[in-house]
């Protein structure tokens, strides 16, 4: 269900998803008029957010005490917040409600953000519509690469110094595969969540330059003496 309503965010209000969703939940009657730019079914316990034209769905919430129709995540109407966990990982922002022993999480993904109250332990509102542009520059603040990378890039500087001294080649080659690896990962966590590089191309550019800076000074000569990176970079 998780891909089928996320399929959902961004398709026509009388299209097959949308269609196949009201289906799903078990809905026989017509939709109500719009108000606003929502369409709520409370009788079902869902409500859809529009586009400002009113033909595009850009968000669905479901409120778990009501929805009779297949859940998303792997979650149930009886989820408490460690199967959320379990379903969706550590959240980007947590928001406890002053007052009520209730909080509400936040998850970006790639092209959509989840929100979701639980309230005394048990999951009730679940909500996911499309990631707007502010939401992706917070999304990459929050995943800031620049510490990993920092570390990453120490690591490498003492590898090669200690390979350098003891004039393991092999050893400078794991350095050097250890650190490109680590920006591998950097990048391909961001793709999958935000869709887009997290790295800048000229930021990749100069870390590439400063691996084959590094290398070169501790006398070694690689296959490529152009790029020692090669083997192992997919940035």
């Amino acid at each position: 269900m998780s891909a089928d309503l996320e399929a959902l965010i961004g398709s026509a209000l009388d299209g097959p998803e949308v269609a196949g969703f009201l289906s799903g939940a078990g809905m026989t009657h017509a939709l109500p008029p719009t108000r606003g730019r929502s369409v709520f079914v409370p009788d079902l316990g869902f409500n859809l957010t529009l586009s400002l034209d009113l033909d595009i769905v850009d968000g669905v919430t479901l409120i778990f005490a009501d929805y009779s129709g297949p859940f998303p995540f792997g979650l149930s109407a009886s989820s408490d917040r460690s199967a959320v966990d379990r379903a969706l990982g550590a959240p980007d922002f947590t928001s406890p409600h002053v007052g009520s022993d209730s909080v509400g999480l936040q998850f970006f993904k790639q092209d959509t953000t989840i929100w979701v109250n639980v309230v005394y332990g048990l999951l009730r509102e679940l909500a996911v519509r499309m990631i707007d542009d502010i939401e992706r520059v917070i999304a990459r603040r929050l995943n800031d690469p620049a510490p990993r990378i920092e570390s990453a890039a120490t690591r490498f500087v003492a590898a090669a110094a200690d390979a350098s001294s003891s004039g393991a080649m092999a050893a400078l080659l794991d350095a050097v595969r250890d650190v490109v690896e680590a920006v591998n990962a950097v990048e391909h966590e961001s793709q999958h969540e935000l869709g887009e590089p997290m790295v800048e191309t000229l930021e990749r550019d100069e870390f590439g330059a400063f691996i084959d800076a590094v290398f070169a000074a501790t006398g070694a000569r690689a296959e490529d003496a152009d790029d020692v990176t090669l083997p192992w970079r997919e940035w």
